[in-house]
């Protein structure tokens, strides 16, 4: 998924610490205004729930947008642990 975020710049560095958490690769930091602009891509298993923790994490001064970006085949690590949440077997 393609991930844009706009937050003032003192909440950008717990942001992107969030988002490395959430295996996001980063594409573009950008300035508007008094604001920072973070641009990246995300796989959207990592984004489920994410309107909730950004409120939290910038104390409701952050928004984003959320779009489709493209497919991408998992490695197998991560596959395996789709399979193990999905199914219930390790």
């Amino acid at each position: 998924m393609r991930l844009e975020i706009v937050m003032p710049s003192d909440h950008s560095s717990i942001i992107l610490k969030d988002l490395t958490k959430r295996r996001a690769e980063i594409q573009h930091i950008n300035v508007r205004g008094q604001n920072k602009v973070i641009q990246c891509v995300a796989p959207l298993a990592e984004l489920l729930g994410y309107s909730k923790e950004i409120r939290i994490i910038s104390s409701g001064l952050a928004t984003f947008t959320l779009e489709f970006d493209h497919y991408e085949l998992m490695d197998s690590v991560n596959e395996a642990e789709a399979i193990k949440q999905i199914t219930g077997f390790y």
